[in-house]
């Protein structure tokens, strides 16, 4: 056995012993006294923190620099599988430091998944791969903190780490094919990255895109079959969780409310981090949380039947 397979061999056993889909042991140093664990949530507070280092990145990195809608949280955030990389500071409150969002559409409950468009459609791309009848997904988001982008290495770990635990969730929820559209650089990134965790994936280089809601950079796709790399049956008798597609639809319509009103253009990003700052005042003075529609009606900034519309619609 090679250093490289016997490296992969150790660190999904790793996974797999740490229950793969719950929060997980230590898998990257950071630095001498830190570690850091993924974990898939819902939590209200961690996604915001994640949303914001998002837009913090997008705004700030060379390589994603006003693209992409700054990273700003979108519809489809609330419909996605959000996977985080969390950290225990030094006053033991759970620092985001990264991670990754998981779209998935199923034959029972389709949806047009961030990257498609009218024109741009995997069903009308990948007619070969009866996408009508299979289970597909796509991973966007992918970021980490400046302050962890120690070396090459270590960000080129944390991905290896993010995109083993992205295809485990994909192999629990019966997802056929896993898509992932960025520019060249990028691609050509996940896809050494995929292949020294033992995937086979295709990197579509032949089909560009280009699209004006992603400022028209180009960008390709790199499709991975699920069911047909070699981790697969491992990880399929090694899945610990209950999770299962129904689940991913049960999401209490409160949630994820502030950026709902943004995307309906209720209120604006910059309404949003007031609320959300003067909600964590009220937490930290009265020791109370307030929830974010009722402290946007009472601070007039949008309408108790605007609140009402969004919990409606879910």
């Amino acid at each position: 056995m090679s250093s490289l397979e016997g490296n992969f061999t150790q660190m999904l056993e790793n996974v797999l012993n740490s229950k793969i889909l719950q929060p997980t042991a230590a898998f990257i140093p950071l630095d001498v006294n830190a570690s850091a664990e993924f974990i898939y949530t819902k939590d209200e507070d961690l996604l915001n923190r994640f949303f914001e280092l998002r837009r913090e990145s997008y705004l700030t990195d060379k390589d994603m620099q006003g693209h992409f809608n700054a990273g700003r949280p979108d519809i489809l955030d609330y419909k996605s599988e959000q996977l985080l990389a969390i950290k225990t500071n030094a006053e033991q409150r759970s620092e985001v430091i990264g991670g990754a969002r998981m779209t998935c559409c199923f034959p029972e409950h389709p949806l047009m998944l961030p990257m498609e468009t009218e024109e741009f459609s995997y069903k009308k791309l990948f007619p070969q791969y009866h996408l009508e009848e299979n289970a597909y997904a796509e991973a966007t988001r992918l970021v980490l903190a400046p302050a962890y982008r120690l070396s090459m290495k270590h960000q080129q770990q944390f991905s290896k780490d993010l995109l083993l635990r992205l295809y485990a969730r994909c192999v629990e929820l019966g997802v056929r094919y896993a898509f992932v559209v960025s520019t060249e650089k990028r691609c050509r990134l996940y896809q050494q990255l995929a292949k020294q965790l033992g995937c086979d994936v295709e990197f579509r280089w032949d089909i560009e895109i280009r699209m004006p809601k992603y400022d028209n950079v180009p960008m390709y796709v790199i499709v991975i079959d699920v069911n047909k790399q070699p981790m697969y049956e491992k990880i399929k008798r090694s899945l610990r969780s209950a999770v299962t597609r129904e689940m991913l639809y049960k999401v209490d319509p409160r949630v994820y409310i502030g950026f709902k009103l943004v995307s309906a253009e209720f209120i604006s990003m910059e309404q949003r981090d007031l609320i959300l700052q003067k909600q964590r005042e009220l937490a930290t003075s009265q020791g109370n949380r307030v929830r974010f529609g009722e402290l946007a009606a009472q601070l007039g900034l949008c309408t108790p039947e605007q609140i009402e519309y969004i919990i409606a619609r879910g």
